[in-house]
């Protein structure tokens, strides 16, 4: 008869369904198996318990997504209070083994420095680029931060606003 400590393994973490098996004995170094990939992506992950009484397979499809390293704020050096500043974010991830695309879904929670009624406790966005107004000329310190289901990231910048601007 089988048994948990005479039950083989063979796990599989493929992309796409290939890769090399990963085989071991016994059940209490199956149970909490991990593994890192190297590659995002969808990979198909399998494990076959095989033991004198058969076999058993169970397969599943994991997503496995970048994390955010930085996230680079497109802004203006100089803007007029009372009129509106724009912010372009664009997250990054590492470049070795993801696209920016394989962040997936990015969410925005901005900070910008003003504490006005409205924006004290943040404004959530999945738009990566927002408008925002200040009522008065100064200097305010801004914050982003920049989530996906892996990873956040946070980053503060500087904004200057003049109360008339000349050209």
């Amino acid at each position: 008869k089988g048994s948990k400590v005479s039950t083989q393994y063979t796990w599989t973490f493929g992309v796409e369904g290939s890769s090399t098996p990963e085989t071991s004995q016994g059940y209490s170094v199956n149970t909490n198996k991990t593994h890192s990939f190297q590659s995002t992506g969808v990979h198909n992950v399998t494990v076959t318990a095989t033991n004198k009484q058969g076999s058993a397979t169970v397969s599943m499809d994991i997503l496995v997504r970048a994390a955010i390293q930085s996230v680079y704020v497109d802004m203006p050096h100089g803007a007029q209070a009372n009129k509106p500043v724009q912010f372009v974010t664009f997250p990054e991830s590492d470049s070795d083994i993801a696209e920016t695309s394989d962040l997936g879904n990015v969410h925005y929670i901005w900070y910008f420095g003003d504490e006005t009624s409205e924006t004290a406790r943040g404004l959530t966005t999945w738009d990566s680029t927002v408008t925002h107004v200040y009522s008065t000329a100064a200097n305010y310190t801004a914050r982003v931060e920049a989530s996906n289901t892996v990873s956040n990231f946070f980053q503060t910048y500087n904004v200057v606003l003049y109360g008339t601007l000349r050209t």
